[in-house]
């Protein structure tokens, strides 16, 4: 899966804007996920459990409704209502 395709099944998946910081050819697993992840987990939680195993160590960035990184103790409930404001 691309880089792009990768960031954009995040955000319809899981409802969260996240880049990749990787080149735009590069190729890395498909996010397989079906449902998102609980509103209660933290950022960090979910991007060990679900997201960095698929990036093949590529740095990632998740961003707020702010255009922000937030803290990673930041639940998931919290950051997908940034988008809403």
């Amino acid at each position: 899966m691309k880089i792009r395709e990768f960031e954009d099944a995040i955000l319809q998946i899981e409802g969260i804007v996240l880049r990749v910081r990787a080149g735009t050819g590069e190729e890395i697993e498909n996010y397989s996920f079906q449902r998102k992840a609980a509103n209660n987990i933290s950022i960090t939680e979910w991007l060990e459990q679900r997201v960095k195993p698929l990036l093949n160590g590529f740095q990632v960035d998740v961003i707020s409704g702010e255009h922000v990184s937030p803290h990673g103790r930041t639940n998931l409930g919290t950051l997908r209502d940034s988008y809403i404001r």
